[in-house]
């Protein structure tokens, strides 16, 4: 759910709810719980880009690090591995702070964007050996 200024349409903050499949499963009508806001959860102003931006920059930090792949992962199964990856962490500061390919390359010190480079870069998000 995002909240924007009305005259400048700025973002303000957003809200992600989640839903419980083995809870709703037995239910007739799902409840969807809020699972936190942007705003709220990071101790910021706004949604800014430049709140983001702190975000992104914390993520060099390990226990905020932690704190941002257990949010990210909805403190599902893997969240715990994945928050001891450094590699992955690397990753999420890149992604997190790039616009593009091209800057999230430059960031993660990859080579040139190509389409093996987004087949690596898929590759590196979704397999095991980020989770490791």
């Amino acid at each position: 759910l995002f909240y924007l200024d009305s005259e400048t349409f700025s973002l303000i903050d957003y809200e992600d709810y989640r839903l419980y499949l083995e809870k709703a499963n037995k239910m007739t009508n799902p409840i969807w719980e809020k699972s936190y806001s942007f705003k709220d959860y990071y101790g910021l102003p706004d949604a800014s880009p430049e709140s983001y931006l702190k975000v992104s920059k914390g993520l060099e930090d390990k226990e905020f690090y932690k704190k941002f792949v257990k949010m990210q992962y909805q403190e599902g199964p893997i969240w715990e591995k994945k928050a001891r990856n450094w590699v992955a962490q690397k990753f999420f500061r890149c992604y997190t702070s790039g616009s593009n390919l091209y800057q999230i390359n430059e960031c993660a010190f990859l080579f040139p964007v190509g389409e093996f480079t987004m087949d690596l870069l898929n590759w590196l998000v979704v397999s095991e050996w980020m989770y490791a």
